[in-house]
């Protein structure tokens, strides 16, 4: 089991380790709302601001704006932001009829590969659907897009307790952090299946503290504990923790500046999305990056472009290339244009062109009329 154990954990490390070094500064947008139902902790006014002001003093993001979760919903209003906060300006969604809607439009947009980071407020509205209460979230709250089984609130003192996974880029500079405002769904504390769990607080419960888990394109990643010192008792590096979370949470798994969605290769850096076969697979992961139907490892010409230019004047008798692109040599019998018997897995990927400019000499004649099959024959031996 501790085998199992540590080999999910590296699978799950290659995947997010590269993403705390963006070369890209991620567009954020944060869900808030100002009629917090709460008669015990009224929000302050500058409340939001807070976190608007400390995410923008690190220097790490492009533009921050706020949704009220009033608004119309509206997919097209978060679409081109790379990540959007969901976090403790929430309104009971009892009194919110557009929280469901809203939900469905984020779980929606983390599928088609945005990064959503769930915070503080958010689990004690979401999990309480899961004890009993009547709060709905739509499909973000229905099909299991939030991390954390989470949903009592529990007024303990919690300091920062295991973690799992020092090198995450959740854990970047976070040396402690204390609260008194977790949400805890005491009959069963755990992530849900298919989260990765980088921290827990040192409760009884082993409350997650942090963790991140994949969806569709996307990534969600959930943190617990407020971002300000003045409200629940919280001290230590939580806007630090919020920071880590959006970088964390921006869909770019080989960090080369292209989210998911776009990106030609999920997995490989390829910042300038090199496509020469225009596959929509991106070079550096296309095991055949010329389509010629040879496998790059067995390829002895790269990059074939078909159909080829030669011959420059007429295809004739006996002689031979591919003018139509379909990876067939064509020759001429009488008057007709045909198929020949040789296909590029053949010769190794090479076009009758290529065959020339690796042959010595000019190679005039077959230039003008096609490769003669002494020609090809004679390559395909060589070269096998």
């Amino acid at each position: 089991m501790k085998k199992l154990i540590l080999l999910l954990t590296i699978l799950f490390f290659t995947q997010f380790v590269a993403a705390s070094y963006l070369n890209v500064k991620p567009d954020v947008v944060i869900f808030y709302n100002t009629a917090f139902n709460n008669p015990y902790n009224p929000p302050k006014p500058d409340d939001i601001n807070v976190l608007v002001n400390g995410l923008k003093n690190y220097g790490d993001f492009g533009k921050i704006d706020l949704i009220n979760w009033n608004e119309t919903p509206d997919a097209l209003r978060i679409k081109d932001y790379d990540v959007v906060i969901v976090t403790n300006m929430v309104i009971n969604p009892i009194l919110n009829q557009n929280a469901p809607k809203w939900g469905d439009i984020i779980a929606d947009y983390a599928d088609s590969g945005g990064g959503v980071v769930l915070g503080s407020f958010f689990f004690s509205y979401a999990g309480k659907k899961e004890i009993g209460g009547q709060l709905d979230y739509g499909k973000l709250d229905d099909e299991g897009y939030i991390p954390f089984k989470t949903g009592g609130t529990g007024y303990i003192v919690r300091t920062m307790g295991q973690v799992f996974i020092p090198e995450h880029p959740i854990m970047e500079n976070i040396t402690t952090l204390k609260t008194a405002y977790v949400f805890t769904n005491y009959d069963n504390p755990q992530a849900y299946p298919g989260t990765l769990v980088v921290a827990v607080f040192n409760d009884a419960w082993k409350t997650p503290l942090a963790g991140e888990r994949s969806v569709g394109l996307g990534r969600i990643v959930g943190i617990q504990g407020h971002y300000t010192d003045a409200r629940f008792g919280n001290t230590g590096d939580f806007m630090q923790l919020y920071r880590n979370a959006v970088i964390a949470a921006y869909p770019d798994e080989d960090s080369d500046g292209i989210k998911n969605a776009q990106d030609n290769c999920q997995f490989n850096y390829n910042p300038e999305q090199e496509d020469f076969d225009k596959d929509g697979i991106g070079d550096v992961c296309d095991e055949d990056i010329d389509n010629d139907g040879v496998l790059n490892k067995n390829d002895f010409c790269s990059k074939t472009i078909l159909p080829e230019s030669i011959p420059i004047k007429n295809l004739n008798k006996n002689h031979y290339a591919d003018i139509d692109g379909d990876r067939i040599f064509e020759t001429k019998i009488k008057k007709s244009i045909v198929d020949s018997q040789y296909i590029l897995t053949d010769t190794y990927g090479c076009s009758c062109g290529q065959i020339l400019k690796l042959k010595p000499g000019k190679n005039n004649r077959e230039r003008k009329s096609g490769c003669s099959k002494l020609t090809i024959e004679d390559f395909i031996k060589k070269k096998g």
